[in-house]
């Protein structure tokens, strides 16, 4: 699996590029820390997952998320979002509604979230769309 991190906090970013690196099967094909630079790289690298932080400069994660439905990105990754509001139900419900796969509140555990790129793995596997 082929995974963008997008989160403007360095230190959170980097120690989850640790953690997933070291997961078999992951590798990371980027990281970015605003919404624009996250919308070229999946463009350009074409991500099978996004782990997305919701609040960012220039273009937050919800920005991103309309802009990648807008433009119809093809083949479109998979969204995980994080975000430190935690478990706000108009945000959960619109990040949902925008096509992320699923919503995570921080802090997070680094194993549950890997656990979750493992399911949309086998979820991207398993379908014959």
């Amino acid at each position: 699996m082929n995974i963008l991190i997008v989160d403007n906090n360095r230190e959170f970013a980097e120690m989850t590029r640790e953690y997933l690196q070291a997961q078999e099967g992951f590798h990371i094909a980027g990281m970015a820390g605003d919404g624009w630079s996250a919308y070229n790289m999946i463009v350009e690298r074409q991500p099978d997952i996004v782990v997305l932080d919701v609040i960012m400069p220039h273009l937050d994660g919800l920005g991103l998320l309309e802009k990648m439905r807008e433009e119809a990105v093809s083949p479109k990754p998979d969204v995980i979002v994080l975000s430190g509001i935690g478990r706000h139900e108009g945000i959960i419900q619109s990040v949902l509604r925008l096509g992320a796969a699923d919503y995570m509140a921080k802090p997070i555990r680094m194993g549950v979230l890997a656990e979750k790129i493992r399911e949309l793995a086998e979820n991207r596997s398993s379908c014959r769309c």
